[in-house]
């Protein structure tokens, strides 16, 4: 998007009049000189930009306050509703991901697109063929069932293309509120559809989500994205599922509908149900989940446990860049453990020179100012000490590197020997 914005800046500079329609907010405010918000067809709010703020905008566009929607971060202890035992997501990907999702948690999956997150969709809800590893709902292994075996086990589904995945769009509201669902006893008799209960049902999910129709005989696609979008979670969530699989959820959706939807989310959650969460939105999956996975090159690169990350980290291992920065901490953290352990044996050798030192009858202080005189008291004990210790160290370290890479092994007694030599 930076991108697109520099290219509409040189315009702008260049003297052209650009007008630029969105939804986000972050957008509006970044490239825009002057602001107008319409609200069902009609203008409801005009200004310059440096005298607004997100909240006004947000309100204008609503028509009454937003809030943040923000998730009480906790862990999972319900039982493990989905589980992904080493599954493969592309052949691309050098490591197998494994995760599980509980009852009463949201899990949110964090990732630039392209990095497996459609692969993970896909295979989860029954599109795609597993072709490593196991998925298990309810302890499971759903690899050989149907999408439609699977939503009868209890999964909800709301796809990151709808309109591919989710709806038809010729299609009635009460057509659309069957989809997926053509064999739920409610709604077929040997295989005849009762109407009435299908549009009563609707009804009702129209009026709980507040979805903007005419009536449930309007074709779906005349709504907007976020109505359409209304319509699939609520009859997702009719059938009571006890995972849901939610991808993008509030893409193309304006503010008002983004805060219904996350409000939806976090209702299922507290009614203990499992949500995994995949989302190219990082302010998204940070505001609603308890845990957070990262998704890069079809390999998690990390997990985070509640509360356990800061959005800097997050999306440095969604850029990829965070593994080496991790890697490198984690040597520094093992470097210095290391260099701890040497410190330690020296004391521990101190010691046990000095009590041999007290058996012998000296006093280990004497023992030992004479020792550090002799080596480093005068300028000739120096250089005689650093004479001595050279080939000393320089056998020592081509003893080890050689020891190190592989290409001899000459055991203890034989590095005596080879430490002995320069003396």
């Amino acid at each position: 998007m930076e991108e697109l914005f520099k290219i509409l800046r040189q315009l702008k500079e260049s003297g052209k009049t650009i007008v630029f329609i969105t939804h986000k907010l972050n957008e509006t405010m970044s490239l825009s000189d002057r602001i107008t918000v319409i609200r069902k067809g009609k203008v409801v709010f005009r200004c310059d930009t440096f005298d607004t703020n997100e909240k006004e905008l947000a309100t204008q566009m609503v028509g009454r306050q937003v809030e943040s929607i923000v998730s009480g971060k906790e862990e999972g202890n319900g039982p493990v509703i989905l589980e992904l035992d080493q599954v493969r997501l592309h052949k691309r990907a050098g490591r197998t991901v494994s995760l599980q999702v509980h009852g009463g948690e949201i899990l949110g999956i964090a990732g630039v697109d392209g990095n497996g997150q459609q692969e993970l969709e896909e295979m989860i809800v029954g599109n795609r063929k597993v072709d490593e590893g196991v998925i298990t709902i309810d302890g499971i292994s759903v690899n050989e069932m149907s999408v439609r075996a699977r939503k009868a086990m209890g999964l909800g589904y709301i796809p990151s293309d709808r309109h591919k995945d989710a709806m038809v769009s010729d299609f009635t509201i009460t057509e659309n509120f069957l989809l997926g669902y053509q064999n739920d006893p409610r709604y077929s008799r040997k295989g005849i559809i009762d109407y009435k209960s299908l549009e009563e049902d609707a009804k009702k999910q129209v009026e709980e989500f507040e979805i903007k129709v005419a009536g449930v005989d309007q074709k779906i696609g005349q709504l907007s994205g976020g109505n359409q979008q209304k319509v699939i979670l609520g009859r997702e969530i009719s059938h009571d599922p006890k995972l849901m699989l939610v991808a993008q959820p509030v893409r193309g959706l304006d503010i008002g509908a983004i805060e219904r939807v996350h409000r939806t989310l976090l209702k299922l959650k507290e009614e203990g149900k499992a949500i995994l969460l995949i989302s190219a939105e990082l302010s998204e999956v940070m505001n609603l989940s308890d845990r957070i996975a990262v998704l890069y090159e079809g390999e998690l690169s990390a997990q985070f446990k509640a509360g356990a990350y800061t959005k800097e980290e997050i999306g440095l291992f969604m850029a990829g860049k965070s593994r080496r920065k991790w890697h490198m901490k984690w040597i520094h953290n093992k470097n210095t453990a290391e260099v701890g352990k040497s410190l330690a044996a020296i004391a521990v050798a101190l010691l046990i020179g000095a009590l041999f030192i007290l058996l012998a009858g000296e006093s280990p202080v004497t023992a030992y100012s004479s020792l550090i005189k002799g080596a480093l008291g005068t300028p000739q004990s120096i250089a005689n000490t650093v004479s001595k210790s050279i080939p000393l160290a320089f056998t020592g370290l081509a003893v080890a590197l050689g020891s190190r890479c592989g290409m001899l092994n000459i055991g203890a007694e034989g590095q005596l020997h080879a430490g002995a030599m320069p003396l």
